[in-house]
Parts: C-alpha cells; structure tokens; sequence
C-alpha cells in the first residue's frame, strides 16, 4: 500500500550527492516518482556538493556518507553552519550506529540506507521538510540498543529523579 506523502505548497529543490553515477541515477528515479520535488542540482564529490549548495540554496540535500575526496558527515558539517535552513539527509550502505551518531552530531535531519524503498524515501522527505528527524527505523533501533549497552551501567534515573526534588 502507497502512503499519500504531504502536500507541499510549493516545489521541494533537491540536490544529491554520490560519487557513484549509477547510484545519482537510481536516486534520480525515485526522486521523479515523488510529487512535489524538483532536483535542482547533483554532484560526485563533497567539496563540489559543497559549492552547488551555496549557489542553489536547496531545501534538502542527499549527501552518500562514502565520497572521495570529502565524506557526507564532513560536509554536513559545513553546510549545517553555512544554510542552516538546508535539511540535510545522509544516505549510506553502512548500517553502523557510530555513524547515524557522528551523523546527528554533525547536523543531519535524517540517515537513510541506500536500499530504501520509494515510500520510505517519501516518509523521509516529508519528515524533514516538515521540521523533523527521519532515521532508517532498523538502525535507530539498533543505535538505541548499542546506546543503552553503552550507558547500562550508569545509574541516570537516581540524578534525573534527585533533580526533580
């Protein structure tokens, strides 16, 4: 079943950014099947993403987290301070929790893995452009599960609650 994405008051400008032609082409194709997208921009290297999106000023960019000569986390990084209003979604084939967190703390609105579907590209996009977070929904799990692990051992609840007295 099709989930009705958002109705959007005017045209979403979309730049993507992959170092793999083919992988531009695939997202390329999904991104025409969503109403109210327009991609306004690609680009096959961080520093060259960098560049079209402080000429084009998209509403979202696609960044892979993998490219050669800047990773998407670094780029991220720089647009986040340069267009704060830019909803930056990293896309990646790595399901590894470290980074979904280097990817948060960087500035990212959403991290989505490569093999997603037409509707979840969707749900993401409409997320994002509404002033939320989309996280691929297994690594989110999996990433609070690795958190939990992590802090297990760190008694919060008596400082959280002792804060409320």
């Amino acid at each position: 079943m099709k989930r009705a994405h958002v109705a959007r008051s005017h045209c979403a400008g979309i730049v993507i950014a992959d170092d793999n032609v083919f992988a531009r082409k695939s997202l390329r194709s999904m991104l025409g099947e969503l109403p109210g997208i327009s991609i306004v921009g690609e680009a096959c290297s961080g520093t060259e993403m960098i560049d079209l999106c402080l000429q084009v000023r998209p509403q979202v960019a696609l960044i892979d987290i993998r490219m050669p000569d800047m990773d998407g986390i670094a780029v991220t990084r720089v647009l986040a301070r340069a267009l704060p209003d830019t909803k930056i979604i990293i896309m990646s084939m790595m399901a590894e929790p470290l980074l979904l967190i280097e990817a948060l703390r960087a500035g990212t609105c959403g991290y989505l893995l490569k093999d997603l579907s037409l509707d979840e590209l969707g749900v993401a996009l409409d997320t994002v452009l509404g002033g939320g977070t989309y996280l691929n929904p297994e690594l989110a799990t999996t990433t609070l599960r690795y958190l939990l692990a992590t802090v297990a051992s760190t008694p919060v609840h008596s400082q959280c609650l002792g804060s409320l007295t």
